[in-house]
């Protein structure tokens, strides 16, 4: 998975940089077919905002959040990015279970009824 950092008005530290792709790599476990990753942080007058966008097969699925620190809007963004996919992946699954059946599927089925 390809993933991109940009800084805002702020330079990204090392220890900012090891941290996201540390929690961006997780996002895998939850959505096998993440192709990309862009995390952008921003800072303003009352702390930093996260954005994080991620690429996945047809969709772009974004979320943001504001935090005092740059590791905890991370953090909180990371979260809510793992609920979405979660989410995600659950709606692709309930769409395939309501899929019309296949025109293969269909001659089994008359085959093993006529048997009877």
């Amino acid at each position: 998975m390809k993933v991109q950092m940009t800084g805002r008005h702020m330079t990204l530290t090392n220890s900012l940089k090891q941290r996201t792709e540390k929690e961006v790599a997780q996002f895998e476990k939850f959505f096998e077919k993440v192709v990309s990753t862009h995390v952008t942080f921003d800072t303003n007058k009352t702390g930093f905002d996260v954005t994080i966008e991620v690429k996945v097969y047809k969709e772009v699925l974004t979320t943001t959040a504001k935090g005092e620190t740059a590791f905890s809007a991370l953090e909180i963004c990371t979260d809510k990015m793992k609920r979405r996919l979660r989410a995600h992946k659950e709606k692709l699954k309930e769409r395939k279970r309501h899929a019309e059946p296949t025109h293969e599927a269909v001659k089994k089925i008359r085959k093993t009824v006529t048997k009877d």
